[in-house]
């Protein structure tokens, strides 16, 4: 069962700000940013997902297991570069 997690909003923009410096994205296009913590066996305890809406049917995510605050800006551009999640 996973549970969304209220985090910090300046955590949330800047995580929006550096994806949407690295992929270029237009006004129309959204990064969305969720810290979810899982209560499942196998399932990490805390995970964020950065998902990056770019129009019907063109939809990207990567996860992160930890929490939201503790991501950096090179972490999320190697994400992106290797093209998976952790």
């Amino acid at each position: 069962m996973l549970k969304r997690i209220v985090g910090s909003a300046g955590t949330s923009h800047s995580i929006k700000q550096w994806v949407s410096e690295l992929l270029e994205l237009s006004e129309d296009e959204r990064v969305m940013v969720s810290e979810l913590a899982c209560h499942e066996p196998g399932c990490p305890p805390i995970e964020t997902v950065v998902v990056v809406l770019r129009g019907p049917g063109d939809t990207v995510m990567r996860k992160f297991h930890r929490r939201a605050h503790e991501l950096t800006r090179a972490e999320i551009e190697a994400a992106w570069a290797q093209g998976k999640s952790e």
